[in-house]
């Protein structure tokens, strides 16, 4: 066994490289409970499971492959139900971050050159009730994924 060790330098058979294109989260309720309970005490349905935090809401990015300098993708993500504000956050390694936000619903998306070479940061984030409606009770979601743009 190699321990620190290139795979290819031990490794003779065919080998496959795997580009992880979604990410999804989920876990099960505490010990104490068998599942999670979206209800607060006084009846009011919410977003986290009252046990242990457990967020119902979650985002899922389009991640892309490495793209070309001066070519246009269109990038963004969805939420597994509707929320109250999208928005998507597109950051150049050198340059101002880009802001698009939508209300009421469950995916954004744009269309975007990339004029630079190098990495993009790329933020989907979500809320699922205003805040000034429902102080307190928001659950935010995010992703964060990167683009190499050669």
């Amino acid at each position: 066994m190699v321990k620190y060790g290139l795979l290819s330098d031990t490794f003779s058979g065919t080998m496959c490289l795997v580009i992880p294109s979604t990410m999804k989260n989920g876990r099960a309720c505490s010990a104490n409970h068998t599942s999670h309970n979206f209800t607060s005490p006084s009846g009011i349905t919410t977003n986290y499971c009252r046990y242990c935090g457990f967020k119902k809401l979650y985002v899922t990015g389009n991640m892309q492959k490495p793209v070309a300098r001066n070519s246009t993708k269109t990038i963004g993500g969805s939420a597994n139900m509707s929320c109250y504000r999208m928005a998507l956050c597109i950051t150049p390694e050198n340059g101002p971050s880009t802001w698009i936000e939508q209300l009421n619903t469950s995916s954004i998306s744009t269309s975007y050159t990339f004029t630079q070479t190098g990495l993009y940061t790329i933020q989907v984030v979500a809320r699922d009730k205003n805040p000034e409606i429902y102080p307190g009770e928001t659950v935010t979601a995010e992703q964060t994924f990167t683009i190499r743009v050669y």
